[in-house]
Parts: C-alpha cells; structure tokens; sequence
C-alpha cells in the first residue's frame, strides 16, 4: 500500500525495503502506531471489505475516504455493486444512505473516483 500512496518509491520490492525507507524519513516515535495502524486498515480492506466501504461513505470526508480505498487497490465501483445488491435482497442490511436521493450520490461519488487516475 505504501508504494500506492507515496509514502515510499513505487520500486520497493519487499517489506524490508519498505521498512528502511518509511523508517528513513518517519520519526521514530510514531514507527510502532503507524505499523499497527497501516496493518490493522490492510488487513481490513482485504478481509471486510464491505464493512470498509460502509466506513468511507458514511465519514465527514467521503470522496476523499474512496480515493484513499482506491489507491491502496480496493475496488470501489465492485464492492458498491455488491452493497447494491446486498440492500436490494436484504432490507435490514447495513446501508449508508437513507434514501435514493443520497444512494445516488454516494453512486455518483463511486464512479468519479473510478474515474479519477491514479498516481
């Protein structure tokens, strides 16, 4: 994800590439809470990932939330088709919007940052 971001160069090959370079430019006092706090968002946009997109829509800052899911190479458009679906079979499931009106929003912002380029 690191590369993605451009928190490090998008040559690194492995994690310990990764580590020298965060830990080159980091201060050393934040290396613990950055590690668990990078891992922990990895481990959730790969394991939960409607969970996480049900976080981004719903925080203050959305279409920035969505751009960060899709740097870090999570499908937004594919994972709101599902959440799409989920709500169209499933009345109580878990959904962002309250009604079509900002459904459609929230579609729009998906598709804008679909089509933004990634750097």
């Amino acid at each position: 994800m690191f590369p993605r971001i451009g928190f490090v160069s998008p040559d690194v090959k492995n994690p310990e590439q990764t580590r020298k370079q965060l830990q080159s430019w980091l201060p050393h006092e934040y290396w613990g809470e950055v590690n668990l706090l990078w891992v922990g968002f990895g481990q959730e946009i790969q394991q939960q990932k409607q969970k996480s997109l049900l976080k981004a829509l719903k925080s203050d800052r959305s279409l920035d939330a969505l751009r960060l899911l899709r740097r870090c190479g999570f499908d937004v458009v594919k994972e709101f088709d599902r959440l799409l679906i989920l709500s169209a079979d499933d009345n109580d499931h878990d959904v962002p919007w309250t009604n079509d009106s900002t459904k459609d929003e929230m579609k729009k912002m998906v598709e804008e940052v679909s089509q933004e380029k990634t750097k």
